[in-house]
């Protein structure tokens, strides 16, 4: 089982993954996924 403390550490790396993805489209004009 996955201790609460490394389930949101998981989550907060995933949320600023996100982030930076979304950012890089912007930045790119992206209006496709990779």
């Amino acid at each position: 089982d996955v201790a609460p403390q490394h389930r949101r550490l998981a989550e907060i790396i995933e949320m600023i993954h996100t982030a930076s993805l979304i950012h890089d489209d912007v930045l790119d004009e992206s209006s496709l996924r990779r």
